[in-house]
């Protein structure tokens, strides 16, 4: 049973109503943080639509990146014109959201130079949130989201849950769970208490980890084998990895494994056209499909 944190309480009693509106705002802001390269902008803008649509809270979006074009041509680290226009999607519903760009090159390659996880299927970018507890930029409560995560529902009791003595909370991984480890979690979605993190020293623990054994998923073979008694089991309504049910508030469009018509891995995203209506025709998404084709071309 997952225990819903209660709602903020009212602001305390000020002299003046402009002090009482930036302690509420203050306490409504809900903090969310994305990891990658100019490569996952249509992934984000995407996700973050789905998010403006469904808040009722402003968001403050923290872009971690990385200029890493010195191992491969294509790590271009995301750009300040690229943060400057999703913060202007966003405050076209509400003005207080913002995005802040956070580039780590000089901090994330230093700690990885030598990590036999710089050449896996996924990018470096995904071992970003290792660095998290290292970012005094970053709030103590954030939550973490695969851009391939669209929100179906106001995540604001996700983003309010009180994580009790826990340090993050995960929800299990569709697949792994069932065939590898029961308490096996995706992390595509998690939820930080960075307070904690640091004093506990959990991603210390993971980058030695990552800088001594190579994985084919990193990040989450990190988050899975430290601290393990330390994760909060999310329900899987926040990290829904098979299909969309009434109660879904986060659908997240990680790898499938597919038995027909023969066995094969579903790659297919939300942004990628017809090829994802084809692989997905039960979930169209139309009104956030339509709206992403109408804002994605201030992406060029």
């Amino acid at each position: 049973i997952v225990q819903l944190s209660k709602k903020c309480k009212p602001a305390p009693f000020f002299v003046g109503n402009a002090f009482k509106d930036a302690y509420n705002r203050a306490a409504s802001m809900i903090n969310l943080c994305y990891c990658g390269n100019a490569k996952i902008l249509p992934g984000l803008l995407l996700s973050l639509l789905s998010l403006r649509e469904t808040s009722v809270e402003p968001l403050t979006v923290y872009l971690l990146t990385a200029d890493l074009s010195f191992l491969n041509k294509d790590y271009e680290p995301i750009r300040e014109k690229s943060r400057a226009y999703l913060e202007e999607v966003l405050q076209e519903k509400n003005k207080d959201s913002q995005v802040v760009l956070l580039d780590e090159t000089q901090r994330f390659y230093p700690l990885f130079q030598d990590s036999p996880n710089l050449k896996t299927p996924y990018t470096p970018y995904s071992m970003l949130r290792l660095i998290f507890d290292l970012e005094m930029a970053l709030p103590s409560h954030l939550l973490y989201l695969d851009t391939d995560a669209i929100a179906l529902k106001d995540i604001s009791p996700l983003y309010h849950l009180d994580l009790g003595a826990c340090d993050r909370a995960m929800a299990l991984d569709a697949v792994y769970s069932k065939l590898f480890d029961a308490h096996y979690c995706n992390s595509g979605v998690i939820l930080f208490d960075l307070e904690k993190v640091r004093r506990d020293g959990l991603l210390e623990e993971g980058r030695a980890l990552l800088n001594e054994k190579k994985y084919t998923m990193p990040d989450q073979e990190a988050f899975n084998r430290i601290g393990r008694e330390r994760i909060f089991f999310l329900p899987r309504i926040y990290n829904e990895q098979r299909e969309i049910f009434p109660d879904t508030v986060i659908r997240h469009y990680c790898q499938q494994v597919r038995p027909l018509p023969v066995m094969h891995v579903e790659k297919a995203k939300p942004w990628d056209g017809e090829k994802y209506h084809k692989a997905y025709p039960k979930e169209p998404h139309e009104a956030l499909l339509k709206l992403f084709e109408e804002k994605k071309k201030g992406l060029d």
